[in-house]
């Protein structure tokens, strides 16, 4: 759980996002396809809902959609880290496809640790996976 206090840590808006993970892991979304702008366009949704509570919308006010490029680059920033830690990986360079690499526990445990907290990180993932579905 991210506590009031200001600002949100690096560390903390980190496990903040690796809990989006963990509940799109949940929904049983396991890979994702990382070509275009849908997954960003589908993030952006999801921070709709985020923002709704005021400590994780500090955690994630990063990530915001660019003008001209139409991609957030901090949800980019945040999937290389995410890769280096083996939370994501890339399984095949030739296609762009994303896979969560935690088992069910770890996934439960990540999102057990936000508390109440917890009912609107799933509640983005369901928003992300809705309007990822409807993009394609």
């Amino acid at each position: 759980m991210i506590t009031a206090k200001d600002p949100v840590t690096p560390q903390e808006s980190e496990r903040a996002f690796l809990a989006f993970l963990a509940a799109l892991y949940i929904r049983g979304i396991e890979e994702l396809d990382d070509s275009g702008d849908v997954l960003h366009g589908s993030f952006d949704h999801a921070l709709g809902v985020l923002k709704g509570d005021e400590q994780l919308s500090k955690a994630f006010a990063r990530y915001r959609m660019g003008g001209f490029s139409g991609r957030i680059d901090a949800l980019d920033q945040a999937l290389i880290r995410a890769e280096q830690f083996g939370w994501v990986q890339f399984p095949n360079p030739s296609y762009q496809r994303m896979a969560i690499a935690m088992s069910p526990a770890d996934a439960e445990s990540i999102l057990s640790s936000f508390g109440k907290q917890r009912a609107t990180i799933e509640s983005a993932a369901t928003a992300f996976e809705e309007h990822f579905h409807a993009s394609w």
